[in-house]
């Protein structure tokens, strides 16, 4: 990998939704150390959290100029690091929801806590995103070799 950072060791995009471009830059790191060196250098960093995560999410809005002179949002979300060594279902959820937290600002979905029995439409956006980058993610790892095929279930009875 030519001009990846220093223990970066895979990189993909992974997006929301299967046919539409919002998306989330992932970089897999070796250790803990060399992911922690690489956000240090490359965003403010909470000093006491500094020390302690084995992932981050970092969301952010970018705009290009366009042929007409207007500006653009670009579909780019931010990224997600990931500590090969702290793959799990835990994590790759957690970070997921922070991410579909910023997709969900980002379009002013309203999500809020009603009393109602069924979700309604933006809260279903939300899940759908969440779903689907959480998806992705998996996929991505699990094609470049970081975690394990799913088992097959078999029921009995």
């Amino acid at each position: 990998m030519t001009g990846a950072p220093a223990g970066q060791i895979a990189a993909f995009r992974a997006h929301f939704h299967r046919r539409r471009r919002p998306f989330v830059q992932i970089r897999v790191f070796r250790t803990a150390a060399s992911l922690r060196r690489y956000a240090r250098l490359s965003r403010p960093v909470d000093p006491f959290a500094y020390r302690r995560f084995h992932a981050l999410a970092t969301i952010w809005t970018r705009s290009r100029l366009t042929a007409s002179g207007s500006w653009r949002r670009t579909p780019e979300h931010g990224e997600i690091l990931f500590c090969a060594t702290h793959l799990t279902p835990e994590v790759i959820a957690h970070e997921s929801a922070h991410h579909a937290l910023g997709y969900a600002r980002r379009r002013r979905l309203h999500l809020v806590d009603t009393a109602r029995p069924f979700a309604d439409p933006d809260e279903e956006h939300f899940c759908y995103a969440l779903g689907g980058l959480t998806a992705a993610i998996t996929h991505g790892l699990r094609v470049r070799g970081f975690l394990s095929p799913p088992r097959e279930v078999r029921h009995t009875g």
